[in-house]
Order: structure tokens, then sequence, then C-alpha cells
């Protein structure tokens, strides 16, 4: 076919916001497709380059062990959010992690909150906004405590944070 293009079946979009300024506690939010976000990684990483400078480190807000709160049910309030810090040659970004089954119009308000994104004057009032507002506040909370913690930790104990390096 005259102009068609082949669609790679490998190829995902990458469901990141980025706040126009950064160096916020929460710059912006990155929604993967499944839970297994090693495989959604490279993109972001990729992508994140064009803003950030080449890539040198990836520090995770969270263990292993600890699932991703459900943002869609009561509850997730009493959890950590999962926020994730890349840090470039030239800049760095905190992005909040929505978790993979979130629904549609939750995660993309959290999306646009978390990025500082206008919001429709239509969707101020509705339940996903106010969870996403409520999601992200808390986010910010938790990583302004988390930082402050670290800026009172000895400098060869805070490099114990667990980090993906090498990228």
């Amino acid at each position: 076919m005259r102009g068609a293009r082949r669609v790679d079946r490998n190829t995902v979009t990458v469901r990141v916001t980025l706040a126009s300024t950064l160096g916020r506690h929460i710059d912006g939010a990155w929604w993967p497709r499944s839970a297994a976000i090693g495989r959604e990684l490279p993109q972001l990483v990729t992508l994140l380059g064009a803003r950030l400078g080449e890539i040198v480190d990836i520090q995770v807000g969270w263990s292993a062990s600890q699932a991703p709160p459900r943002l869609d049910v009561p509850g997730w309030e009493g959890m950590q959010q999962h926020v994730l810090t890349i840090t470039g040659r030239d800049a760095s970004a905190n992005l909040l992690i929505v978790p993979h089954r979130t629904g549609t119009a939750l995660a993309v308000m959290v999306l646009r909150v978390a990025a500082g994104l206008p919001i429709s004057p239509s969707h101020l009032d509705t339940h996903a906004c106010r969870t996403a507002n409520a999601v992200v506040h808390a986010a910010r909370i938790q990583r302004e405590l988390h930082v402050g913690r670290l800026a009172n930790v000895p400098a060869d104990a805070a490099s114990s944070t667990p980090k993906v390096t090498g990228l």
C-alpha cells in the first residue's frame, strides 16, 4: 500500500507527563502498561533523555516487596506512593508512578495534576480530579519527608538507596 507505514508491535507509547519547570518533589507522572515496569523503562529513558540529558541514574522510592497503592479504591491514602527519580546530565525528574491497573479517567487526571497541566473547568469537581489532587498531594508530602530524612543522613549511608545504574 502506498503511503502506509508498518507499525512495530513492540513499540509502546509511553504514558508520561513532565512539568515545564523541574525541581519539585513531584515533576510529573508515568502510567506504565503493566506491573513489569522494566519492560517499558528503556522507552521512558529514551523519551526523557531529550529533556534531562543522558540518563545517568534511576532511583526507586519503594522496595520490591511493596505493592503499589490501588488508587481506585478507598485505603490508598495510608499507602506509600511510588516515585521514580530519573537523573540526567542536565536535570532530574521525580515521577509519580500511576499503578498500571488504575482506571483511565483517574490515571489521566493524575498525569495532568502531577505535571501541573491545565484541567478543564468541567472536570474540576469530578471524583477523578479530587482523587488525583489528593494522590499527588500525598506523594509530594511523602517525597518531602523522604528528602528531608536523606538530608540528615551521612553521605555514605545515603548512597545505599536502591539504584539502577549504567544506563
